[in-house]
């Protein structure tokens, strides 16, 4: 590999061709402040910088500035072996070095590193001022890493978490997160959860489109299974029924459509009653989510918003990753939620 381009008028190196030589130029050895100038990356106004390396000729420090490396993407390519985890290494414990006396740094700056090889865990490497979390999916023995509310109920962080496609899922997921969030901020939880769902049930047994009411009753039932302790509680569509003919749910051969008052009478309304304060204390906050990420499905399956192909994978992903995160991630410190 070969080093190309030119110095330009303010004194900076610039990569690439902007001329090329002719038969008869002169050629020049550069001198050691031009040189300096073609490995020397930081400005000359910048003060924090890390030096990192020497050429390997002319001996002429190569310095990065801090300010244009770790405010920015970067990537380290190279073969097995050549080096790429010690270059990172490098990179930070020099970031470190510098900036450890700086009190807005130590305030404001947190890094995370998943290492997966266990590569960083050495009290040495990088920096001794570093927290190490074993983390384990398989089991609950491993270490939790710390995050607020905030920080893990955030729609970026669960699209990453749950793999959310950009077009479909992740507006979903946005809409399920406003959805739970606005409800964290009623003084009754509880009670705002149980009225919740019992009109979601009562603009189920409402429908006249059975195909779509009755996936819509799944998902309810998906909801309330977390609440219904007693088993004969479970069956839940107990003389519930659909007429093709006038497409209108019936409960014990009274028309619902027509006689929505009957809809209370049903065990899926009646079953809505087992929300409660102390029920709702025992789920995890992840579980809570999950009810709401139903709720928002049936909502927008109702008003015909979205496809339920397109949205329930994202669903299943987050319920069989809900375990692992729950391994990894401690539970969340209350916030504005």
């Amino acid at each position: 590999m070969s080093l190309v381009g030119y110095i330009g008028f303010d004194g900076r190196f610039i990569g690439g061709i902007k001329e090329l030589p002719l038969i008869g130029n002169e050629a020049f050895i550069l001198t050691d402040q031009k040189i300096h100038c073609i490995h020397n990356l930081k400005k000359d106004n910048s003060s924090l910088y890390i030096s990192i390396a020497k050429t390997d000729i002319e001996e002429v420090p190569v310095d990065l500035p801090i300010d244009g490396i770790f405010n920015s993407h970067i990537a380290i390519f190279g073969n097995t072996g050549s080096g790429k985890s010690n270059t990172l290494a490098s990179l930070y414990q020099g970031l470190f070095n510098v900036s450890n006396n700086n009190d807005a740094f130590q305030q404001n700056c947190k890094f995370l590193f998943l290492d997966f090889n266990g590569e960083y865990t050495k009290t040495d490497c990088i920096t001794q001022n570093k927290k190490i979390y074993n983390l384990q999916t398989q089991n609950d023995t491993g270490n939790k890493i710390p995050v607020s509310s905030d920080e893990l109920f955030d729609d970026e962080t669960l699209s990453v978490l749950v793999e959310a496609t950009d077009k479909t899922q992740k507006p979903f997921l946005k809409r399920a997160l406003r959805f739970y969030k606005n409800a964290k901020t009623k003084s009754d939880f509880a009670s705002y959860l149980k009225t919740i769902v019992q009109y979601k049930i009562i603009d189920i047994l409402r429908m006249t489109n059975k195909e779509v009411a009755f996936k819509l009753l799944d998902y309810a039932e998906e909801v309330l299974d977390k609440f219904i302790i007693d088993e004969e509680a479970r069956n839940l569509r107990i003389g519930i029924d659909f007429n093709n003919t006038n497409k209108e749910f019936t409960y014990n051969g009274t028309y619902l459509n027509t006689n929505p008052l009957s809809i209370k009478e049903t065990n899926f309304y009646k079953a809505a009653n087992s929300i409660d304060d102390a029920k709702i204390s025992s789920i995890p906050e992840l579980s809570q989510f999950y009810i709401f990420l139903h709720l928002q499905l049936i909502e927008d399956l109702f008003r015909y918003k979205v496809q339920n192909d397109h949205i329930y994978p994202v669903i299943n992903r987050f319920k069989s990753k809900q375990t692992s995160i729950e391994r990894t991630v401690m539970p969340p410190i209350k916030s504005s939620i």
